[in-house]
C-alpha cells in the first residue's frame, strides 16, 4: 500500500500543511513590499544611490570608489530589461524574501524548531527598515542575500561532509 505522501500532490500538502506558519508570514511580506513598491516607485534615491546608478548605466561598470558588484548586477539587469530601477527593487524586494526564507530553512538545518525558525524568519521578513531598504538604489539588500546564500551553502556542504551515511 502506498502512503499519499508518495504521490507528489501528497507531498506537496504535507510540506504546506508542516510549514504553514511560515507561508503565512511569506504572505504578508509581499503584501507589505508590494505596498511599498507602489507607493515609492521606482525606487528611493540615497545620496549613495547616485554613484550607483553613475556606475551602472555610465561609462565604468566597476562602482568607481563603490564596490563593483552592485553596479554591475545593475548593469546586467539592464542588458536583460534595459534601464529601470523598478526592476532593480523589485530583485531586491525578491532577495529579501529569499534571506527570510534562508534564514528559516538555516535554523531548521541547525535543529530549530518551525516556531522558531518561523519568528525569526518574521523579524526578517516584516522588519520595516529592511524593507525600506530593499526599496533604496543601494547595495546593502544583495550584499546581505549574497552573504547568507554562501554561508548556507558551506553549512550545508559542511553537514554533508560530516554527516555518516
Amino acid at each position: 500500500m502506498t502512503d499519499a505522501t508518495d504521490h507528489p500532490r501528497g507531498r506537496l500538502r504535507a510540506a504546506l500543511d508542516a510549514h504553514w506558519p511560515i507561508l503565512a508570514v511569506l504572505a504578508v511580506a509581499v503584501l507589505a513590499r508590494a505596498v511599498v513598491a507602489i507607493a515609492y516607485a521606482p525606487a528611493l534615491m540615497f545620496p549613495d544611490s547616485w554613484s550607483y546608478v553613475g556606475a551602472a548605466y555610465g561609462d565604468s561598470h566597476l562602482g568607481g570608489i563603490r564596490p563593483p558588484g552592485y553596479g554591475l548586477t545593475m548593469f546586467a539587469l539592464e542588458q536583460v530589461t534595459g534601464p529601470s530601477l523598478g526592476v532593480v527593487t523589485a530583485l531586491q524586494h525578491v532577495a529579501g524574501l529569499g534571506i527570510g526564507v534562508i534564514v528559516y530553512a538555516l535554523l531548521l538545518r541547525l535543529g530549530s524548531g518551525r516556531l522558531i525558525a518561523t519568528v525569526a524568519a518574521a523579524v526578517v521578513l516584516l522588519d520595516g527598515y529592511a524593507i525600506a531598504l530593499e526599496q533604496h538604489i543601494l547595495a546593502e539588500t544583495l550584499t546581505t542575500a549574497r552573504a547568507l546564500i554562501s554561508n548556507f551553502v558551506r553549512l550545508r556542504m559542511w553537514t554533508s561532509l560530516t554527516t555518516p551515511t
